[in-house]
Formats: C-alpha cells, sequence, structure tokens
C-alpha cells in the first residue's frame, strides 16, 4: 500500500517538507516581538547587511562588526547615519533606500542581542 503523502504533487510534497522543517525551528524570543518597523528593518537587514554583519561560521571571521543593540550606544539616529553615508569600508546605502527604510534597519539593529563574549 502507497503512503497517503505518495499520492501528493510534488510541489505539495514539498511545501510539506518545508512546512515541516520550519515549524521544527522556533523563532528566538527577541523576533516574537517585533513592530512592524522593525520586522520591515529585519527584512532589508537579512537581504542586505546580513551579508556582512551576520554571526560568522567557526572557519570564518564575519568581514564586519557584527551589529547589536549596543552598536553605537544603540542610538537609532546615529546607526541610521552609518547606513546612509557609509564609512571607508562600507558603502553609503542612501541610494538603495529611503530614509524610513534605514531608519527601520536601525530599529531593528537595537532588538539584536549583543554577541557573547568568546
Amino acid at each position: 500500500m502507497k503512503h497517503p503523502i505518495a499520492n501528493l504533487h510534488r510541489t505539495s510534497r514539498g511545501a510539506l517538507v518545508a512546512l515541516a522543517m520550519a515549524s521544527a525551528f522556533t523563532c528566538p524570543a527577541w523576533a516574537q516581538t517585533l513592530n512592524e518597523t522593525q520586522l520591515l528593518g529585519q527584512r532589508l537587514y537579512m537581504t542586505s547587511c546580513g551579508l556582512c554583519h551576520s554571526h560568522p561560521d567557526l572557519a570564518n571571521k564575519a568581514p564586519a562588526p557584527i551589529l547589536s543593540k549596543a552598536t553605537l550606544n544603540g542610538n537609532a539616529d546615529d546607526i541610521a547615519m552609518f547606513i546612509k553615508t557609509g564609512t571607508e569600508t562600507m558603502p553609503s546605502f542612501s541610494v538603495n533606500f529611503t530614509d524610513a527604510q534605514i531608519s527601520a534597519i536601525a530599529q531593528f539593529i537595537k532588538t539584536l542581542p549583543e554577541a557573547e563574549a568568546k
């Protein structure tokens, strides 16, 4: 006898597998309380900032500082200014994002927990 899931279309099976995998992982507590602005900032951060500012794996260092609520003493205006103007090693994102989007990224960064000292 065939397994009941065997009759489902491949895409449906793939969707079920993806759903099962996603439900196996829970969001960190800090991510469960984000407001709309912070959620927008999270999406933008993950697609534009996370490549350089994400946590490194054991073999590689992050190419840029790991950001957290302690970044620039948690001052959202200062964080937004860095994003907008860039630095010698980080490009400006003023042409990529509106002021509201940059502010959303800064607000999201303020929700990130500080990295543990190693």
